[in-house]
């Protein structure tokens, strides 16, 4: 499988997260589920692509858990 094939609906994740935090500042509806959607996509997302790529170097460890740590981070503030 190639990780390429991950890049859009990982940067649709980012696009629906975004709108949520957009959604929140504005106090209009479903900002939560948005902002939920998004996140958990993100860290879902980023893991399979994680998995599947063949050579692993100590810094895709460390992109992996800072992003898992960011999405953790952000979805514990937003609620």
């Amino acid at each position: 499988m190639n990780s390429k094939i991950l890049t859009f609906p990982l940067r649709i994740a980012i696009i629906v997260l975004i709108f949520g935090a957009l959604f929140k500042i504005m106090h209009w509806p479903f900002a939560h589920n948005l902002m939920l959607l998004g996140g958990i996509s993100i860290g879902i997302l980023y893991t399979i692509r994680f998995v599947y790529k063949k050579e692993k170097t100590i810094l895709d460890y460390a992109k992996l858990a800072m992003i898992l740590i960011w999405v953790f981070n952000y979805l514990a503030n937003a609620f």
